[in-house]
């Protein structure tokens, strides 16, 4: 995966809003997106970092409405994107390998383990970098760190 974050302004609720209507159609979810979250990327790939993390908040559901919480605010590192579900959230123990291919914490789950590694793999590839949040207990938080994009003046490439 070869990219750079400053592709596209990709504006995340109807990004979000197409993949729970394409891929979950009649899944009992519940989108909430606090303000109005647009990160610099390419739009193909966050596609496949969020239908990833919505995957697994519909695989390790343990309630029957599922519920996804997304908001966002500017840190001096650039764009902070907080994605939750209120699943059972992926105990403390299982969090530092949780990027890792191929792992996997419960194997009454049916998938592969390379889920969360790709995402990771994503937000690299665009300069980033995502997480467990260590302090969230409602299920399971990934902090998404994108870095700030600088304006690229009209003598500058853009690659």
């Amino acid at each position: 995966v070869e990219t750079k974050a400053a592709s596209n302004a990709t504006a995340l609720k109807p990004l979000l809003d197409a993949l729970l209507r394409d891929y979950y159609p009649d899944a009992p979810i519940t989108l909430h997106i606090k303000g109005d979250p647009t990160v610099q990327g390419d739009e193909t790939l966050l596609a496949h970092l969020f239908r990833n993390l919505i995957d697994n908040a519909v695989k390790y559901a343990d309630t029957p409405q599922i519920t996804l919480t997304v908001d966002s605010h500017e840190t001096a590192q650039g764009l902070r994107v907080r994605f939750a579900d209120n699943g059972p959230g992926i105990p403390e123990t299982q969090r530092t390998g949780a990027f890792k291919m191929m792992q996997r914490y419960r194997s009454d789950v049916p998938g592969s383990g390379v889920g969360l590694a790709f995402c990771a793999r994503i937000m690299e590839a665009h300069d980033g970098k995502i997480i467990v949040d260590p302090d969230y207990d409602h299920g399971a938080r990934f902090i998404l760190t994108f870095p700030r994009i600088e304006e690229l003046g009209d003598d500058q490439p853009d690659h």
